[in-house]
């Protein structure tokens, strides 16, 4: 009887090993190899996978866990291979492609960087340009006030102007300044209506140290408007292209 693979990611590994940790419905994880490459698999007992919270969770273990000891080419939830001879094919397809992108990514870690407005920030604004801020905020409040609607529609315009006026100002100066020190970055689309930046940067493991001390002093310069979120070393998703062959 043959059964399906679950696919993680690929890695660089001449042999067979067998990991201490657990991948999706608990099963070992492992890898194997073709030549000195390598997937990253576990048994899979369904056709497909439901992308819920636990199943995500467990891929993303595996990748993290994967990453303390190897550079990992990640794969996207959810990729299952027939039957090991499938996975031999196309590590055997990919083996060229696969192999470049892990030279090419060779002693880098991805940084992840985030900033979000600061509410009280928006708000201090808001009152240095509205002279008759304090009436606007009784009003917003107010649930009896006719004027309600129309206050709040006016502070909702006035803290998307302010916002977009940052967006201008301060996003561009702090993505600059950071990809200096990376290899490569990514803009991704921010989450949620207080996220101005959400980007990833590739930087050698040699400058972590430049680049964590440049994040800390973009936040101190910008703490009183801004918040900082800084994630990682996480696995390069961003900087990633796995297309399978014969898949």
């Amino acid at each position: 009887m043959t059964v399906s693979k679950y696919i993680y990611g690929f890695i660089e590994e001449s042999k067979r090993k067998e990991f201490s940790f657990s991948g999706i419905d608990g099963k070992k994880v492992y890898s194997y190899n073709y030549q000195d490459l390598a997937a990253v698999l576990s048994e899979a007992e369904e056709i497909e996978y439901d992308p819920i919270r636990v199943n995500l969770l467990a891929h993303t273990h595996v990748l993290e866990e994967i990453a303390r000891e190897y550079l990992i080419l990640p794969m996207s939830f959810g990729i299952i291979a027939e039957n090991e001879e499938k996975v031999t094919e196309l590590l055997r397809q990919n083996y060229l492609e696969f192999m470049r992108q892990l030279k090419m990514l060779k002693g880098k870690i991805e940084l992840g960087v985030k900033v979000l407005w600061i509410e009280d920030a928006v708000v201090k604004e808001m009152e240095s340009r509205v002279k008759d801020f304090q009436e606007l905020k009784k009003k917003i409040v107010d649930l009896s006030a006719k004027e309600d609607q129309n206050a709040k529609l006016k502070a909702g315009r006035l803290v998307e102007s302010i916002v977009k006026e940052w967006e201008k100002k301060y996003v561009q100066k702090i993505y600059s300044s950071l990809k200096e020190i990376a290899v490569d970055s990514r803009l991704n689309q921010p989450i949620g209506i207080k996220m101005l930046l959400n980007s990833s940067f590739l930087v050698d493991k040699n400058k972590e140290k430049d680049f964590d001390k440049r994040v800390n002093e973009l936040a101190q310069n910008y703490e009183h408007q801004l918040k900082f979120k800084y994630v990682g070393p996480v696995p390069p998703y961003n900087f990633v292209n796995v297309k399978l062959k014969g898949f």
